[in-house]
């Protein structure tokens, strides 16, 4: 296992020593993200001890809800900015 890993690190100039740090700096990531889900409450229940509007966090629960919809179960860490992007590409909205 390890030869192949060398073997298929090798054009990339890393080494298996590279690609346990880099893991493992992802794994940390991940388990101080959340899910989008969770986030959004969280988000939500700030607000509101805030004292925000009722307009204002009505207008925020559909927004986040919408973008929860589509991933809410995702850890936030690994949604990359281009998913974003093209998920509010899909939306079909002015700017």
């Amino acid at each position: 296992m390890a030869q192949s890993a060398v073997e298929r690190l090798k054009p990339f100039g890393k080494t298996i020593t590279d690609a346990v740090d880099h893991f493992v700096a992802h794994v940390k990531a991940s388990e101080r993200s959340c899910t989008v889900e969770q986030l959004r409450a969280e988000l939500l229940e700030a607000k509101e001890s805030k004292g925000v509007s009722r307009r204002h966090l009505d207008d925020l629960r559909q927004r986040a809800g919408r973008f929860a919809a589509s991933f809410g179960e995702r850890i936030v860490s690994t949604i990359s900015a281009r998913e974003i992007e093209e998920w509010l590409d899909s939306l079909n909205i002015g700017p």
